[in-house]
């Protein structure tokens, strides 16, 4: 984690594999978000966008079980 208090959300190297998986849905994420910005989530099917919010949201890994 960055010492940097600027940002609210700092997620550093994040990988999440779903259980009965071999395929990671997320692979070394990275994402610094500062106060008062808007970010966009957009990419294909598949990309691991709502991965990437339930991560936020904390349901992974707490709800949805895997490797992390």
């Amino acid at each position: 984690m960055s010492k940097n208090k600027d940002f609210i959300i700092d997620i550093d190297d994040v990988t999440w594999t779903y259980r009965m998986t071999d395929t990671p849905a997320m692979t070394n994420l990275n994402v610094k978000i500062k106060q008062g910005e808007t970010v966009f989530i957009t990419g294909p099917a598949g990309a691991g966008k709502t991965t990437f919010c339930r991560f936020l949201n904390a349901l992974i890994p707490h709800f949805y079980t895997g490797e992390l």
